[in-house]
This record gives structure tokens, C-alpha cells and sequence, in this order.
């Protein structure tokens, strides 16, 4: 097709491609063709100057003038199949069968097998397929009526089929998931390289290319699920489906490597059967959806932080990211407006990193029978702080603190704010003492307000 009429040579190449590799990138891009099923059976490798002959035959045919300038061989030898042990006894035990050795040796010879002696047999070379016993016994069987083979065997050995242990941990998120009323979604492996470019969380790394894309829309190969997810929510959107809530779990491909990532996108109202009427999705949803994988996974909550998320793709007072040491293993919130029409909720966890996390056993510990005591603290704010920080600060002051709560955030016109936290006390052997109490309550105020930028108010004994 690159041929003019000035054109004086042409370079003829001619290759055998290794089906192996063809059959892995065809099942990596997700992409399947006439092409890839063809070659990702196997060719045989000894017609590669055969076809070049031909081609240059039919040249001569069409252009008498032609002649051949030069001939150059890569020096590799052709790849020969090699010759594997075979035997009638192990087929017929294999299938239940009773093949008499003229029966298998007629197949044999249908399908160009050659017996080579001492229990060893070799494929033909255009049969890049015939490697051991079982691709012989698999030509046997379709060889003849299917009736020659019993409907079932006792001697074969069974396997009782179940889940990995990551598989039974993504089908309890799933379940999860759904608890919340959320929908589960598939979405397109390929996507535009605008929407590829559009929002990362975890992978800012170019993204494969295809060569040979079917549209523009479908050239890149997704590194993240963030822009398939909005996508599907602007599409419903545009069709008056106001209220949405859908989640996908799906892996992953890039430089760095294959990772598997849940997805969450909210958008609209959220409709409870328990709640009187709807109200909007906001921030909260998601994080409670968070701390309940957190909990499916058994994942403790300390051992992971919220700091306010710094990617630009996300409304930067209304998101925030989960930290795993010094990893981000989620992001969630609302996304940009500047960027987005609709206000989208959206979270994209690293399941990969999340399912790798070592857990201990879960510990069921009894109800105490011995009575709680309450009591509340307020503080003013000095500086930025996390509510995750502060729980985390006032368990180390005594280990009679079962439960800390905010009730109360109060910011006044000089823009000054204050909190209030509810502490409960209590013990499992025995009722807690006006002295134990002052004491733990103290202990808790110290270890707040000497390692956080608060200063304690007041406090007082609620119910």
C-alpha cells in the first residue's frame, strides 16, 4: 500500500511469531481477533520461507522485470517439536477406555504422529500443540463416537472446587457493598487518553497504548477506575436517573505493575427504608462505607489515618485520603467542582494493598456487668486537628476509656472554635470509684492537651 510509481525496491519479510506471547497479550489487553486466534494456536514454523517463496513467485508474475537483489537469513535454526513419552495403557486409563493399539495407531497416522520407538512419539511440525500424552489422548477421544467413553469413571480422582482465601475476602466486600443498596457495575478495559488523563489516585505512570484501536475511545488501557465510573454516572445522569449508586471491583494494568481496585460512585439522594424520606449522599456515606470494609477485611481502625487529601481531582475541604504508614490505600470525597459538572461522590480503594494486610484473630469480649460512667471534656482549638489524632492521643491515657465521642463543634463570630468529647469509663471486674475516675479523667486531659494544640475548658459527670 506504501508503493508509488517511482517505488524501485521492495523488502520482503517473513516471520513465524511465537503464539505463546500471542495468546498472553491478546488475553493482558483484553483484545481478541481473527488474527490473535489464528496465530495464537501456532503456525508451522518451517513455512516462513515457503510463504516468501510464493510471494516472490507471483511478484516475477506480475512485474517479469523484477529481480531478486539479495537474500539474508536470521541464522536461527527452525524449532523442531520434540518427541514425548506416550502410551496405550495410560489412555485407556486415563478415559476408561479399552483402544486396542491398531484403533490408536490408525489415529496416529490420521493426524501425522509419528511413533519414534521406545514409547516416545513427535508431532508433526505444523502441530506446535502436541506436547505430552494428554493433547494424543484429547485426539484419540475426539477421534471416535463419543459413546466409546463411559459416562463416568470411578477411578478418577476428584478435587473439591472453592474459594481462595482473596476470593471469599472480595465476595464478602461485594456483600457489603450491596448492604448499602449499591449496584455493581462492569466498565470498558479501554478508555479514551482523555479520560485516562483525567483523574489518578493511585498510578500516575503513562498508560499502554494500544496500536491498533478500534476507536479513539478505546486506545488506552486503563490505569485507574475513578474515569470509567464517572463516565457511567454523567451517561445515567443525562438520562434523568437522578439517584445513583453504583461500585465496581476490577484489576488493573500499568508499568508498575497489576493491581485490583474498588470503586464507589454516589450520586443524588440517598433513599433508607428506615429513614423518614431521603436526603443527599454527602462525605459521611463514604466514610462509613470505608470503615465497613475496614471491618469485613478485619482491619483494625488504628491502623489506619485520614489526612485531608491533596490530589486536585478532589474538592479539597471535602475529601480526604487513608493512610497505611506512609501509603495511600484509599481517596474519598466529593470531586472537584471546578472540574465536574455534578457534585460525585467517589471512592477508589488499593484492594491490593488492603487484602495483603496481615490480620490477628478477631477476640469476642463479654458485655460488663459492672456499670459505665460518663463524662464529658471541652477544649479549644490552637491549631488544626484530626478527630482520628485526638481518640488516638486519649487511649494512651488510661486504660479505662471504652469510648470516645464527639458531641459537640462550635465556631464563634471571631472564628475561634471549641469541641466537646463524651468519655466513657468503666472495668470488668468491678464498679469504678469516684477516685479511679477523677483519675483516668485526668490522665486522658493531660495526654490530649500536652500532645495536641488544645486547651482544656471545663469538664463535668453527665449520666
Amino acid at each position: 500500500t506504501a508503493c508509488t510509481a517511482n517505488t524501485a525496491r521492495i523488502a520482503v519479510e517473513a516471520a513465524s511469531f511465537y503464539h505463546a506471547s500471542i495468546r498472553r497479550t491478546s488475553a493482558r489487553l483484553g483484545l481478541s481477533s481473527a488474527s490473535s486466534l489464528l496465530f495464537g494456536k501456532g503456525v508451522n514454523p518451517r513455512e516462513v520461507l515457503a510463504a516468501q517463496s510464493i510471494f516472490a513467485h507471483f511478484l516475477r508474475r506480475l512485474f517479469p522485470a523484477a529481480k531478486l537483489l539479495s537474500f539474508a537469513e536470521d541464522g536461527k535454526a527452525v524449532p523442531q517439536n520434540k518427541p514425548f513419552p506416550f502410551s496405550i495403557e495410560r489412555l485407556n486409563h486415563r478415559l476408561g477406555t479399552s483402544y486396542s493399539a491398531e484403533e490408536v495407531n490408525r489415529v496416529l497416522q490420521a493426524y501425522e504422529i509419528t511413533d519414534c520407538g521406545h514409547g516416545q512419539v513427535v508431532g508433526p511440525a505444523y502441530r506446535t500443540d502436541l506436547n505430552q500424552q494428554a493433547d494424543v489422548d484429547e485426539e484419540v477421544f475426539r477421534f471416535y463416537p463419543a459413546s466409546r467413553v463411559p459416562l463416568s469413571y470411578a477411578g478418577m480422582p476428584q478435587t473439591v472446587g472453592g474459594l481462595t482465601e482473596s476470593q471469599r475476602q472480595v465476595a464478602q466486600i461485594r456483600q457489603t457493598l450491596e448492604g448499602f443498596s449499591l449496584s455493581e457495575i462492569i466498565s470498558f478495559t479501554l478508555e479514551s487518553e482523555s479520560m485516562s488523563q483525567s483523574v489518578r489516585v493511585f498510578d500516575r505512570s503513562p498508560a499502554y497504548r494500544v496500536l491498533n484501536p478500534l476507536t479513539k475511545d478505546h486506545e488506552m488501557v486503563r490505569i485507574d477506575l475513578v474515569p470509567s465510573m464517572v463516565s457511567i454516572l454523567e451517561r445515567n445522569a443525562a438520562r434523568r436517573h437522578n439517584d445513583l449508586s453504583f461500585y465496581e471491583i476490577s484489576a488493573t494494568d500499568s508499568p508498575l505493575g497489576r493491581r485490583q481496585l474498588l470503586c464507589i460512585g454516589l450520586l443524588g439522594q440517598r433513599h433508607d427504608q428506615d429513614l423518614k424520606g431521603s436526603r443527599p449522599w454527602d462525605f459521611f456515606d463514604l466514610k462509613g462505607m470505608f470503615e465497613a470494609l475496614l471491618t469485613t477485611l478485619g482491619i483494625s481502625e488504628n491502623r489506619v489515618r485520614l489526612v485531608r487529601s491533596v490530589n486536585p481531582a478532589f474538592h479539597p475541604g471535602m475529601s480526604a485520603d487513608v493512610l497505611l504508614g506512609k501509603q495511600v490505600v484509599a481517596t474519598f470525597g466529593e470531586l472537584n467542582p471546578g472540574s465536574f459538572a455534578r457534585p460525585y461522590l467517589i471512592l477508589e480503594a488499593d484492594l491490593s494493598a488492603l487484602l495483603g494486610i496481615r490480620t490477628g484473630r478477631v477476640h469476642q469480649v463479654p458485655f460488663g456487668s459492672h456499670p459505665s460512667v460518663r463524662r464529658d471534656l471541652s477544649f479549644d482549638l490552637l491549631g488544626e486537628v484530626s478527630f482520628a489524632d485526638l481518640v488516638k492521643r486519649a487511649r494512651t491515657g488510661s486504660k479505662l476509656l471504652t469510648k470516645i465521642e464527639l458531641f459537640d463543634s462550635y465556631t464563634d463570630k471571631a472564628g475561634h472554635r471549641s469541641i466537646g468529647v463524651a468519655l466513657t469509663f468503666s472495668a470488668d471486674d468491678h464498679t469504678l470509684k469516684d477516685e479511679e475516675i477523677d483519675q483516668a479523667l485526668n490522665a486522658v486531659a493531660l495526654a490530649i492537651s500536652t500532645k495536641l494544640p488544645l486547651k482544656l475548658r471545663s469538664g463535668k459527670e453527665g449520666d
